[in-house]
């Protein structure tokens, strides 16, 4: 391997010659594109994306799949690649069948995303659907009352029974929030120092000035009216719109900081060249088109005769308006019907809507047209007003009749007069809603007007023909609907504040495939479920007043028919890389597009596959291959008709699938999804959050992705143990956290039956209680198991309560009642670090299984396809056996003589490192003794182990250069634990980099929980409970007086129990076996903290509700003692973390504990613990080991206890524990898996 030069895109670089061009791009942080390629797997090379153009090569080369060599000269982007890329994208979606986006997104002008409020809405989670919407618009409540709809009109549920009911939704969402007590208020940015002026205040106006100040700009809003609303307040009748529900969404929007100025008119009151002038670094003109069109038709300026929009205006300003008893409307749009419906509650007896073409063509929505049948209003179709006659006012409307040609321009049948056809109507008033102009004539001189009198913009930028002056809304485009007047307000925000950021940039759409073709029979499966109604007034009502006609659905109804929704959309679409690559070339696969495939759609339990947005890129195979090793996925057939199907096309889960997920991470598209756990799942862009896994004890770093209060999923990131992958325990097995059956309420015994109380009530009643017992029968009377499960920080608090404020050593827990190697070594942790195994050579794994530890696990497999000789021993069959030289099956009954053997063995073969023996271990000699008189043969007896296994085993680590014990502690007693370790101790291979011991521990915080002091005998750090200056630096630091005896262990607190000695039993976190809850609830006192109503709690005296991982700041110590920070990603469902009811329990008890958080309470231990010296809380951030090295070096290792002490063998202690789970969160995930089928995969 040999160092080269090379140039990328002029940039002079060096590399090694196995590297290939896109390695050294990726190194150098220059962007090539690619679909198929990982640096983990063998170069594939299937997508063509990765072009690049290499001086001197006739053709484009593939970056992934070509070595560098001296002297090249590459180009990364030019128009030729760029084409290139382009085709290859255009060809691989060419056979892609999907929705990229849902078509109710694609019809909303505004993009609304109404695919996730309505599933949000499905799910209950009204908030959230509500937040979800104001990303795209200030004004739902108003919009959810008079938007025709698109979204509907293009709902997939047409083809079933009808669609969904998006816009009673939004008004739904929006209603609650307004009536709740704390509404929604959206982010804004920091302060921008920059102005923009916002001419007019209707939908198009207000929804900029809207997104502008959350962007941290200082919005100005110009309305010459005298209120705030544009069309929405003086277009829209106040029986579909109530202004008090528009005043509400305007203020909401003045409350964000947006100032607003009305009765000021552009051209009269002020100028453009003014308001630069005043420092306004941008001007938007939404003025909109508020002039009624004329008909073009003789006498209409006769009076009587009045534009639509100025009469629903002046309706709506309480102007005095004569109507007569007989009103013509012309036209058939909803101004039209809002205009005849006005005219009906203002009085007018008779009232006639005059259209040209037939009722199917009328642009109004349905509702309005029936609604206004109901009211009374008459409707003369086919015929057209050519003549108004009267004497000083109008009397009567002549009208030609009229019928349907050929379709016009857009689609609608063109009306034509039939010749001699007339017929004369008598009215009183004739109102013309036939569309509306622009007022342009104030500004036509200060920006470039078009002949539709419309403002001209540059596409895509909404720049006008003046700098700093953009417009848009039916200013640019005439008369429109309101949410599309909010579309062209939220896209020009951002080509706004692009300007404003010096980047003119225009308006960006993304690329999206449809999935065309489909017909009612596409959806023969589903079942018909009627749309839900809207309640409204009864007509003889209604027409008497302007009370608001649509009363709203039920919050239930609303769920019910959101439920509905078919889930078109691609819930990839957010981080699918083949859709924007396609954004980014502007691929047209329309141009290439010919057959297309159409796979069923297959779910598994936590994955959906979906194989018609495979792009057969191979990442999921070669992943599941090549990485995890499971080999449940493949390629079937060559060429076109090739897909990727599970083995022997079974169910996924029916094949060798262990369910890690890792093929939905490798997958660059939506083929490959999680089945995210809700009655409604969305694509929705989700709130991230990097933590720690809080299953086993390898520690692997996860993203926690959620909306509003619930997980939607966990994925993997590349953190310093897993490296991107996760076990399907950490990427699905949370589903506890959003499970409805959490505690949420303390509960109280009460006349012998668990009821739901206060926090104070339960935390008062404990601290009495508590109290009471101390004081009859000492601190020794009461006793503390803590779960390994909570914090460093909450683990802390829970020993200072027992010690400081119970006045106990009595600290243990079910789940690690022992910690063997603190005998040992005088600390018990892990000697070497998980990035070791991939350097050993030998490795010895005992008690180790895959399913136990399945990132370590997959670490080992690395190692040994590395070339490491790795040795299996255990009770059981183990998953791991495949990759293994040896497996060594020893009986389930054996003893510790077993592992007794080892250590014997070594001495009398002489393999032992006396140098190392004397001076770094204080009692050989009567080890030595012991081993002398020991006989293999019995010591082996009945254990399956012949002598020449454990040759094999002892003389390979014995010989190993760099050899490893890997040890699975949840499956070995203290005793088996013990006797390895001194086996390794006696070699002299410990203390040393790449020679040790890794101690693989149960849960997430095993080793963290032993750290923190949950032991009878040790304070944080293992510093020894009986030694008179530990004492005295905890009880000073503590203000407390301490027992100075050690408590008992786990079993003699049982007994204890049983014996009627301990009267008080605090179990946080633990949910042990259904004898031991029995003796437990033998105690006067029994508090249990959980996340369930587990069978300890139903025993309780008072149960606490906990938080979960999920909901929890603080730190984890994994099995290699490596520090990691753990961040909440929900507030917890009690409303209090745990770390606040331990403070708030010990100030009800007396004592004050004033560390609030997570920090505080750390600052706190490691000025109490030496080993964590120097390891402040910004450090955890790095994931730093403790004591600050990833390899305990021997010095170091003595220097916790002065020697390192052997265990002695104790004849007839087991060697294997069944590695029981008393946890309440793997209990639930184990039921989960046996429900879904998935138990033991």
């Amino acid at each position: 391997m040999s160092r080269v030069r090379i140039n990328i895109n002029g940039q002079e670089l060096s590399g090694h010659d196995d590297q290939t061009i896109l390695d050294l791009a990726r190194e150098n942080a220059i962007y090539i594109p690619t679909l198929c390629f990982s640096g983990d797997l063998e170069i594939y090379a299937s997508c063509g994306l990765c072009l690049v153009e290499v001086e001197g090569m006739p053709r484009l080369a593939r970056a992934c799949a070509t070595k560098i060599s001296d002297g090249m000269v590459i180009q990364t982007e030019n128009d030729k690649i760029s084409k290139a890329r382009k085709l290859a994208l255009e060809l691989i979606l060419s056979d892609h069948r999907g929705d990229c986006r849902a078509p109710c997104v694609m019809a909303c002008p505004a993009n609304c995303d109404a695919q996730g409020y309505t599933a949000l809405v499905a799910n209950g989670q009204f908030k959230e659907a509500l937040a979800l919407i104001k990303e795209f618009m200030p004004f739902p409540a108003s919009i959810g009352r008079v938007c025709p709809a698109p979204c509907e009109q293009n709902c997939r549920r047409n083809l079933v029974e009808g669609p969904v009911s998006i816009r009673y939704f939004k008004r739904l969402v929006a209603d609650l929030d307004m009536a709740g007590d704390e509404p929604y208020v959206p982010e804004v940015g920091p302060d921008t120092g920059k102005k923009v002026a916002v001419i007019g205040s209707g939908p198009a106006g207000m929804t900029a000035a809207y997104f502008l100040r959350r962007k941290g700009h200082d919005v100005s809003v110009f309305e010459s009216l005298p209120e705030l609303g544009g069309m929405l307040r003086y277009g829209i009748p106040e029986y579909r719109l109530p202004k008090k529900v528009l005043d509400a969404e305007i203020q909401q929007v003045l409350d964000l900081g947006v100032k607003a100025q009305a009765n000021v008119q552009l051209g009269e009151d002020f100028t453009i060249e003014y308001l630069f002038k005043s420092g306004f670094d941008a001007v938007y003109l939404a003025i909109g088109a508020q002039n009624s069109r004329r008909m073009g038709v003789p006498g209409e300026d006769m009076p009587g005769v009045q534009g639509g929009t100025e009469f629903l205006r002046a309706a709506m300003l309480n102007e005095e308006v004569n109507l007569g008893n007989r009103v013509a409307v012309i036209g058939g749009g909803n101004t039209a019907m809002d205009a005849a419906r006005t005219a009906k509650r203002l009085g007018a007896g008779q009232v006639m809507v005059v259209y040209r073409r037939e009722r199917e063509q009328m642009p109004a929505q349905e509702i309005e047209v029936i609604e206004a049948e109901e009211e009374g209003v008459e409707f003369f179709l086919l015929a057209a007003p050519v003549k108004i006659e009267g004497n000083g006012k109008v009397e009567k409307m002549v009208c030609q009749k009229m019928q349907l040609g050929e379709p016009d321009e857009s689609g609608r049948r063109r009306p034509e007069p039939i010749p001699d056809a007339y017929f004369t109507l008598e009215v009183d008033t004739i109102i013309a809603a036939i569309g509306q102009d622009v007022g342009v004539d104030n500004i036509k001189d200060e920006v470039k007007v078009n002949r539709y009198r419309t403002i001209e913009i540059a596409e895509g930028t909404f720049h006008t023909s003046a700098p700093g002056v953009f417009a848009g809304g039916d200013a640019v485009t005439g008369p429109g609907i309101a949410i599309e007047a909010i579309a062209a307000g939220k896209h020009v925000s951002e080509v706004i504040d692009n300007y404003l950021n010096g980047k003119e940039r225009p308006y960006q759409t993304f690329f999206n495939i449809k999935k065309e073709g489909l017909t009612e029979e596409d959806f023969v499966g589903e079942e018909k479920k009627p749309k839900v109604k809207m309640p409204v007034v009864p007509a003889e009502i209604r027409v008497q007043n302007f009370r608001e006609i649509e009363q709203g659905i039920a919050p239930e109804s609303a769920m019910d028919d959101a439920a509905r929704c078919l889930e078109c959309g691609c819930f990839d679409a957010f981080e699918c890389k083949l859709r924007d690559y396609a954004t980014n070339y502007d691929a047209h696969p329309e141009r290439i597009m010919g057959e297309k495939h159409d796979y069923e759609k297959e779910v598994h339990p936590f994955i959906v596959r979906d194989q018609n947005k495979c792009i057969l890129c191979g990442l999921c195979v070669r992943t599941c291959s090549e990485i995890i090793g499971a080999e449940a996925l493949g390629l079937v057939n060559r060429g076109f008709d090739a897909y990727v199907s599970p083995s022997l096309d079974l169910p996924l889960e029916k094949t060798a699938c262990v369910s890690c997920g890792q093929c939905v991470a490798a997958c660059p598209t939506g083929a490959l999804v999680e089945n995210m756990p809700f009655a409604k799942p969305a694509p929705w862009e989700l709130k991230e959050t990097k933590t720690v896994c809080g299953y086993c004890g390898v520690g692997c770093s996860i993203q926690v992705e959620t909306i509003g209060d619930r997980i939607a999923r966990v994925v993997p990131f590349s953190g310093p143990v897993n490296s991107g992958i996760l076990c399907k325990n950490g990427r699905f097995g949370f589903g506890y956290v959003n499970n409805g059956q959490r505690l949420s309420t303390p509960l109280i015994r009460e006349d012998g039956v668990l009821k739901e109380t206060t926090w104070r009530d339960a935390l008062l009643y404990i601290a009495k209680k508590a109290k009471s017992i101390k004081a009859r029968f000492g601190g020794e009377s009461l006793a503390v198991f803590s779960s390994p499960r909570y914090t460093n920080e909450e683990s802390y608090l829970i020993q200072k309560f027992a010690r400081a404020v119970l006045g106990t050593n009595n600290i243990s827990s079910f789940s690690e009642p022992d910690n063997p190697l603190s005998e040992i070594f005088g600390w018990g942790a892990s000697t070497n670090s998980f990035t070791e195994i991939s350097t050993a050579d030998f490795i010895l794994a005992v008690g180790v299984d895959y399913p136990d530890y399945p990132i370590a696990g997959l670490k080992i497999k690395q190692a040994v396809e590395k070339g490491a000789e790795l040795c299996l021993l255990d009770a059981k069959e183990s998953k791991l056996r495949e990759y293994a030289r040896k497996f060594y099956k020893v009986k389930s009954d054996s003893d510790t003589g077993v592992f007794a053997a080892f250590l014997a063995y070594a001495w009398q073969k002489g393999l032992v490192n006396k140098n190392f023996i004397e001076k770094y271990t204080g009692n050989f000699a009567e080890l030595a003794q012991a081993l002398s008189n020991m006989k293999m043969d019995e010591l082996l007896s009945d254990s399956g182990l012949t002598e020449n296994d454990l040759s094999t085993l002892v003389e390979g680590f014995a010989r190993a250069k760099r050899p490893l014990l890997i040890l699975g502690s949840k499956n070995l007693s203290p005793g088996a634990v013990q006797m390895l370790a001194g086996f390794v101790v006696l070699l002299g291979k410990v203390g040393m980099p790449r020679r040790g011991i890794l101690n693989f521990r149960g849960r997430c915080n095993s080793q963290g929980m032993v750290d923190m002091g949950i032991s009878p005998a040790y304070f944080t750090g293992y510093q020894n409970v009986e030694d008179q200056n530990a004492r005295e630096k905890f009880a000073r630091r503590w203000k407390a007086s301490l027992p100075a005896v050690a408590g008992k262990n786990q079993q003699e607190l049982l007994q204890e129990i049983d014996n009627g000695n301990v009267k008080g039993v605090f179990l946080f976190g633990e949910d042990p076996d259904s004898e031991t809850v029995k003796r437990l609830a033998k105690a006067e006192l029994l508090v249990v903290q959980d996340l369930f109503l587990t069978n300890a709690a139903k025993e309780a005296s008072v149960v606490l509700p906990a938080a979960s991982f999920a909901e929890t700041t603080g730190s984890f110590t994994n099995s290699e003692r490596r520090l990691q920070k753990l961040n909440a990603a929900l507030k917890p469902l009690s409303g209090k973390e745990n770390g606040q009811v331990f403070a708030e329990l010990m100030e009800l008890m007396g004592y004050y504990q004033k560390l609030s958080t997570p920090e505080e309470i750390w600052n706190e231990i490691i000025s109490l613990t030496p080993i964590f010296e120097g390891l402040d809380y910004s450090v955890l951030e790095e994931a730093p080991y403790w004591p600050g090295t990833p390899v305990c070096d021997i010095e170091r290792i003595v220097s916790a206890n002065g020697k390192i002490n052997f265990k002695l063998p104790v004849k007839g202690e087991a060697a294997f524990q069944p590695g029981e789970s008393f946890d309440s969160v793997e209990k639930w995930f184990a039921r989960h898996l046996q429900e879904i089928g998935l138990a033991g995969k």
